[in-house]
């Protein structure tokens, strides 16, 4: 029965590309259902928005607010925006083991690695304001494609040097991803001033002046703010995700 099926192109055509990219689609549906981008917008559409001057002490809250201050700012290496927060990803083209034989195969794209940097930041409901620590989160953040260069094609002018500039100033070797021969994007997201953002996670009342990250401020701001702050048990959710804020 096998033999007749193998005999039909279709069929032969269906194992060869249909079943990996039925695989690939289930793996990466189960992980971001389970561990990834899913799971986190589960997390927020679980709780209801709450307001600033409702959040208690301990208690996982759910506030959206825009940033309106960070005592210290990043420029993105690539970019060059200023932000609080960025994630800076490399991924590279590749050919799936099992495809490597096959003249159609169609590439796939995998991470390389990632650069981040974060400094806290205050948010503000419209009524009341919140500072957000970032040294124990998890973000779900709007991606934008900064640069892609597929396999067997050339840089634009200039572009190479700067790249290759670029990687070697975050300690990536560019020998390896930098040639006609490779494939590379590379995708940046940003938190910056005036941006919408949602926050998920609990926190405590602070003194105001006991908060270091609003040394410089010349705002007009109360004697206690909501410091939200994560752990490594229970860190912080942070989203510019359109889905999560509206949700």
């Amino acid at each position: 029965m096998f033999e007749g099926l193998w005999e039909l192109y279709e069929f032969r055509l269906f194992v060869v590309y249909g079943i990996p990219l039925i695989l690939l689609f289930t793996g990466t549906y189960i992980y971001s259902y389970f561990f990834g981008p899913q799971k986190i917008k589960r997390i927020f559409k679980s709780l209801p928005i709450t307001n600033i001057r409702e959040c208690t002490a301990k208690k996982i809250s759910k506030i959206n607010g825009k940033l309106v201050f960070s005592n210290q700012i990043h420029n993105t290496p690539f970019s060059l925006r200023e932000c609080s927060l960025f994630e800076l990803t490399f991924e590279e083209e590749y050919t799936p083991h099992n495809q490597r034989d096959n003249l159609f195969a169609k590439n796939s794209w995998r991470e390389i690695t990632s650069r981040t940097a974060k400094y806290d930041f205050l948010i503000f409901d419209g009524s009341d304001y919140a500072v957000i620590k970032t040294d124990s989160i998890i973000t779900l953040l709007h991606r934008e494609l900064m640069l892609e260069k597929a396999s067997g094609s050339s840089f634009e002018d200039g572009v190479e040097i700067s790249l290759k500039k670029l990687m070697r100033g975050l300690g990536i070797s560019p020998s390896d991803y930098v040639h006609y021969d490779s494939g590379i994007r590379i995708y940046e997201a940003i938190l910056e001033k005036g941006e919408s953002v949602s926050i998920c996670g609990s926190g405590k009342w602070v003194k105001t002046t006991d908060i270091p990250c609003l040394n410089g401020s010349t705002m007009d701001l109360p004697d206690e703010i909501f410091e939200f702050q994560g752990s490594k048990k229970s860190p912080l959710y942070i989203s510019d995700n359109k889905e999560v804020i509206g949700a």
